[in-house]
């Protein structure tokens, strides 16, 4: 009877395997430090989601952010939900990017004295049917959103650094020193 019991209990614990199972998906997660930005926060933090080392989520992220440029075999794509910037994705077809086989994705850091805050929040500026959150900082609100409009048309800016992971169709950043401004969908 005592055996009978025993085998009862131990049958209805679950295997280490099956209790590892669901610690591995968030043991796999791990922040891989930060990188300089260029979206309206100044730095970002690299999350590696699933099989992918930090070295290269790190590099994946960087030549994304700095450049609009997607590595061979990724795929990334900018979020719209904030302060994440955006994810990227390898291994799958289609879907959330944070889902696919490997994944990283990128959240905007504030600094210590808060950047973020120092930008002031413009209502709006539209382009290509779609209205944008419109932030800016040295620069007026009126100027920033003349600029934008400049951008989304040309590509570029003259005497400004610009950047955007989607050519400028859904936001982007630029800056000229001190100045700066940004634009994303809404939150």
């Amino acid at each position: 009877m005592l055996l009978l019991a025993a085998t009862a209990t131990f049958g209805a614990l679950p295997t280490p395997a099956a209790a590892d199972s669901g610690e591995a998906s968030a043991a796999q997660r791990r922040s891989c430090g930060t990188i300089s930005s260029t979206s309206i926060y100044p730095r970002a933090r690299i999350v590696a989601i699933r099989h992918v080392g930090c070295r290269k989520a790190r590099r994946i992220a960087k030549r994304y952010d700095a450049r609009g440029r997607q590595s061979p075999n990724w795929s990334c794509g900018l979020a719209r939900d904030r302060p994440r910037l955006f994810s990227c994705g390898s291994g799958g077809r289609r879907g959330d990017l944070r889902r696919f086989p490997r994944a990283l994705e990128s959240i905007g850091v504030r600094n210590a004295a808060g950047a973020e805050a120092q930008a002031a929040r413009c209502s709006s500026v539209s382009y290509g049917r779609r209205t944008y959150v419109l932030f800016h900082r040295r620069i007026s609100c009126t100027s920033a959103r003349r600029k934008v409009r400049h951008v989304h048309s040309h590509k570029r800016l003259r005497g400004w650094r610009c950047s955007s992971g989607s050519g400028f169709r859904t936001g982007g950043f630029c800056q000229r020193g001190r100045k700066s401004f940004g634009w994303h969908p809404g939150d």
